[in-house]
């Protein structure tokens, strides 16, 4: 119809539709945009209605808000190929074709707080449906929500509008937890449709919890989920999974208690020795623990050693660890290693083959100035013996490590 239209026009006129497409058109949402108006001075307020908004619903899934949403695009797309036709015959030019756009895609929710006119929200409040249609033109809305608060004493309460139509009023709790669940459930409802429900998950513990492969979102251990059964893994550090059936909906909240892991004694040996001990990040005096609670993660730290880390999920008892120098981790450190071990191997053969000769040779002539020569030779032996052993140590170490 709209081509049919352009095409019968002038030329003449095809400018003044030109010039009314430009105004009536609007900016094409890939969203579903819902305007938040607070008629109250409360930045708190503002974010969580973000929040309870972002927990209770991504994307609108209720049909009717679809089909609106969707109709809403159709009608753009239209007004849009419109333009184009009025531009392509004013210029002369062939009008393009009409392609349909794809509009099969999901509709995530997306705030907007346009800043209306007090003057303006009246009208709104009033139930003006054509102060409503000219504000959700203005801003590119899919619905324009407008919370009011009202004060007596010590009695507060919020009315809420959407399209200037009243839909709900939501009281102070008692209990100070503020307006969360309440937001929550409403926009739960009216993005969602039926067949959600949002339950509070209560335990011993500040489980998480698995259903599947996915970690469910939870916010002050409340959780959207779709009424059915749910097959779910709770988990939580020191304590064995639970893995439970819930049925939702429910009609109050749900406790799980988890079952801690046994604990025992744990002894840490160090070679060398080092003080600095930490178990889970907490000091361990004299390498003894009485609980060691799990996971166990023990590290041990010495000046010019390698700091060495130990994570486990049993308690072993003992627990030996071994640490490294940071020498071993220089560059070049195999090669020298390596000379060491062989120059200090090549002193301890002569040390010993010179123990030997000695002994030998005052064997035979029966030398006394040759007795404290044959001792001084077999403490050198001894003592160049130790220091191969230590250099082979290192060499190993080095060669382990393949520095």
């Amino acid at each position: 119809m709209i081509l049919s239209r352009a095409i019968s026009i002038s030329r003449k006129r095809s400018s003044l539709a030109l010039l009314l497409f430009l105004f009536c058109l609007p900016l094409f949402a890939a969203s579903y945009r819902v305007g938040v108006v607070v008629g109250f001075d409360d930045q708190t307020f503002r974010g969580l209605i973000g929040t309870a908004s972002s927990f209770a619903s991504a994307f609108v899934e209720d049909p009717a808000l679809v089909d609106a949403a969707v109709s809403r695009d159709m009608d753009k797309a239209l007004r849009e190929y419109g333009l184009k036709a009025a531009q392509a015959i004013r210029d002369g030019k062939e009008v393009p074709g009409y392609v349909q756009p794809d509009l099969s895609g999901k509709y995530a929710v997306e705030l907007v707080f346009p800043d209306i006119p007090d003057d303006q929200m009246a009208f709104v409040r009033k139930g003006d449906a054509e102060a409503v249609g000219y504000l959700k033109n203005l801003y590119d809305l899919d619905e324009l929500m407008l919370f009011s608060r009202f004060s007596e004493g010590s009695v507060e309460e919020l009315e809420l509008y959407v399209d200037g139509v009243f839909q709900k009023v939501f009281f102070a709790p008692l209990d100070g937890s503020g307006y969360f669940l309440q937001l929550a459930e409403f926009f739960l409802d009216r993005w969602r449709g039926g067949g959600y429900s949002i339950v509070r998950m209560d335990g011993n513990v500040p489980y998480t919890v698995m259903c599947g492969n996915s970690a469910l979102e939870l916010y002050d251990r409340y959780c959207v989920f779709e009424d059915g059964s749910h097959e779910l893994v709770l988990s939580y550090s020191d304590c064995r999974n639970l893995e439970v059936v819930l049925e939702t909906p429910v009609a109050s909240d749900v406790y799980f208690t988890l079952e801690e892991l046994p604990v025992g004694p744990l002894f840490i040996s160090t070679v060398p020795y080092s003080s600095d001990i930490r178990l889970n990040g907490v000091g361990v005096e004299a390498g003894f623990v009485g609980n060691a609670a799990l996971p166990l993660s023990v590290s041990v730290v010495k000046p010019g050693y390698e700091t060495r880390t130990v994570n486990s999920a049993a308690n072993p008892g003992v627990l030996e660890m071994t640490l490294l120098p940071t020498s071993l981790y220089e560059p070049g450190y195999l090669e020298a290693a390596k000379r060491s071990f062989y120059s200090n191997l090549l002193l301890t053969l002569a040390s010993f083959g010179a123990g030997v000769a000695l002994g030998f040779v005052n064997g035979v002539y029966q030398l006394d100035f040759l007795v404290p020569l044959e001792t001084l030779a077999a403490g050198v032996s001894v003592f160049q013996l130790i220091r191969t052993i230590d250099s082979l140590f290192k060499y190993r170490d080095a060669l382990s490590l393949g520095v």
